[in-house]
């Protein structure tokens, strides 16, 4: 009997314990003890590095997406979110590679292009943060994050008196650019048949 009551301190210890623990505490040994248990899975490395995202630890979480990625891949989400830490790293030339190559396979993505139109603008590539803008609106018009982006493009467009319609002019979209290009190819092979 003696036994079970020098126990007893220890469990009244508990609630103690897992009040000093924060939320934050609890969630990382979660997910930390899933990379530990399996070290080769792809998705136990992928929410440890979106652990370290949401609690702004950037350096971290790439590095877990890049071990993510040489587990799977290609990983769409892996590879964004990296791009997306960059960006909030101030590493605007590395987000912008890594979305343009996302930009490649997935070309309909109204969220990705208002992304690479967001690295555009902070790179000061005006005329390619308005088409991007523009064809993230053309793929998805309730795109509210692509709204609000263009919205401050055009503001500060305004402010630095630099006009929009000459942008415009400046970077084609793509369809427009590749129906020229079409069409050009075919005039030449018209003048060489004749």
């Amino acid at each position: 009997m003696g036994k079970k009551w020098a126990i007893l301190p220890f469990i009244l210890m508990i609630p103690v314990f897992m009040a000093s623990c924060s939320k934050k505490d609890v969630e990382y040994r979660i997910v930390k003890k899933e990379v530990r248990k399996n070290p080769d899975s792809a998705s136990a490395h992928r929410n440890l590095a979106y652990f370290y995202d949401r609690h702004k630890m950037c350096e971290k979480a790439i590095e877990e997406y890049k071990i993510t990625l040489k587990l799977r891949p290609g990983d769409f989400i892996s590879l964004n979110n990296t791009a997306q830490c960059y960006y909030k790293m101030g590493k605007y030339e590395e987000a912008r590679e890594i979305f343009e190559k996302l930009k490649e396979k997935h070309v309909k993505n109204s969220v990705l292009r208002s992304n690479l139109a967001m690295v555009y603008h902070k790179l000061e590539r005006y005329g390619e943060a308005v088409a991007e803008y523009e064809k993230a609106l053309e793929l998805n018009p309730r795109n509210d994050y692509a709204k609000e982006g263009y919205k401050i493009l055009k503001e500060e467009l305004d402010l630095k008196k630099i006009d929009l319609g000459e942008l415009k002019k400046e970077k084609k979209p793509e369809a427009e650019e590749t129906q020229t290009e079409e069409k050009a190819r075919e005039s030449e092979e018209e003048g060489e048949k004749e």
